[in-house]
């Protein structure tokens, strides 16, 4: 019998990249060890000159 491992993912934002490893840290922190799988930033800059950082986490679950 094959298990499979059930996945689960976590959408940080910020307008800040300190900000942003903060959330993402702090997230981890209160994760249960052996969970995490990754982690992919991204960085948008908008027409106005604002930047939005996101953080996906993808994690596993009992």
């Amino acid at each position: 019998m094959i298990e499979v491992a059930k996945v689960r993912t976590k959408i940080l934002e910020a307008q800040d990249f300190y900000d942003i490893e903060d959330k993402v840290n702090t997230y981890l922190y209160y994760l249960q060890e052996g969970t995490y799988i990754d982690i992919k930033f991204s960085t948008v800059l908008h027409h106005n000159n604002i930047k939005t950082y996101t953080a996906l986490i993808v994690y596993k679950t009992n």
